[in-house]
């Protein structure tokens, strides 16, 4: 006799589904052959080049929790700047958006500019307020089992899934970016880091968010884990900027247009003396030039020196702390139940949604277009060397 095998799923898995069945088959359940025969029991596969934007938000994250944790800026700004060599490893789209030797100088730039600001304009308030407990604290939430898909239908033998329960365990994995208990009271507080290319009101952020059901669950298994109810989530955007239409007529490329990537920067004096003059918004001061770029000072010399306000302004929450909601966390429950129960002995077809294809923007395809669209890609993704299998994001229990 053996305890039976969980279904473990999470914030990604459960979404990907509700974007798109076929993605999510790819992304969780496939053992790479592909084909209508192949096995959906496997781990999932992943692009082989990760898109540059996903490896930038992990980066920035990395970042931002090791600053929360009072790791050394300079060892950070070391591991930062590893994204710079990473030109080749990356999808960068394929609209000839950017170049990728520029992306990547253009992303390290900004990790580093926002680190720099986080560190003075957020942290302190941050820390005077909240301790900081954890940052990706893997937590494991059990929800209502599942009914087993595989018992045998004369029950002539054992079902190596339940055990012969006729129920497998459903479980939950969550990683909050960051775990905050609030010093005076003893309050537990979830921080969600996000970079965002959209500027929104706290009041607009705050309306979004009090209709999450994946708010309700972080709070949920905060609960579960520490054994007291979890108070509310905090929401801290990182505004990435936009990136230009049309090329830039002194770089030649459409560069992406923030405070913490360029700044406006005067012709060198050939004098020895004098310094070029710099400006995070007035053109005339000179051409566009990257931080890393700027002669006679470093990124963070650059970012400390502008005005308190801009910096500020780079950081976006909620106008207050979203709280939780037991009637949306028994909502969530029974919908990931559901969508989970759909999954449990995936087989093809699996539909497709096709307006999830270019869901944002013809740069940002979805990246399993090829396993839709062609047929040696479809029959044998692996082989195609455009996949590799995944890696899953949360620990899973070595004996399952």
């Amino acid at each position: 006799m053996s305890d039976p095998i969980p279904v473990y799923t999470s914030r990604s898995q459960y979404m990907s589904g509700l974007d798109c069945q076929h993605m999510r088959a790819l992304n969780y359940h496939s053992n790479g052959l592909g084909g209508e025969l192949a096995s959906w029991d496997g781990i999932g596969i992943t692009p082989k080049k990760e898109p540059s934007y996903y490896q930038l938000g992990t980066l920035l994250h990395n970042a931002l929790e090791a600053l929360c944790l009072g790791v050394d800026f300079h060892q950070i700004q070391q591991d930062i700047w590893k994204f710079e060599g990473m030109s080749e490893e990356l999808d960068f789209g394929h609209s000839g958006e950017i170049e990728p030797h520029i992306g990547v100088r253009e992303g390290a730039t900004f990790i580093e500019a926002s680190c720099v600001a986080f560190q003075e304009v957020i942290l302190p308030k941050l820390l005077a307020e909240y301790e900081v407990l954890h940052v990706e604290h893997e937590i494991s939430l059990n929800l209502k089992p599942l009914p087993c898909a595989h018992c045998p239908k004369e029950f002539e033998s054992e079902c190596q899934y339940c055990d012969d329960t006729g129920e497998r365990p459903l479980i939950w994995q969550s990683k909050p970016d960051v775990i905050l208990k609030r010093k005076r009271d003893g309050c537990l507080f979830v921080m969600d880091l996000k970079s965002t290319g959209r500027k929104q009101s706290g009041a607009d952020l705050e309306r979004q968010f009090q209709h999450s059901i994946l708010v309700q669950a972080q709070l949920a298994a905060l609960e579960e884990q520490f054994g007291q109810p979890a108070t509310a989530f905090i929401y801290m955007g990182i505004l990435k900027g936009w990136r230009q239409r049309t090329p830039d007529k002194h770089l030649g490329y459409r560069r992406q247009v923030s405070p913490f990537i360029y700044a406006y920067c005067s012709p060198e004096v050939p004098d020895g003396l004098s310094k070029p003059v710099t400006s995070h918004d007035k053109w005339r001061t000179g051409p566009p030039k990257l931080l890393a770029d700027l002669p006679h000072t470093t990124i963070r010399d650059y970012v400390l020196a502008l005005p308190r306000e801009v910096k500020e302004a780079q950081f976006l929450t909620t106008a207050a702390p979203i709280g939780f909601d037991p009637l949306m966390a028994a909502r969530w429950r029974e919908e990931v139940w559901k969508e989970e129960l759909r999954f449990l002995d995936p087989q093809p077809p699996f539909p497709s949604n096709s307006n999830n294809c270019f869901r944002y923007g013809v740069n940002r395809a979805c990246v399993f277009l090829s396993c839709c669209y062609s047929e040696n890609v479809k029959n044998a993704p692996l082989d195609s060397g455009l996949y590799v299998p995944r890696v899953p994001h949360h620990e899973i229990p070595k004996e399952t």
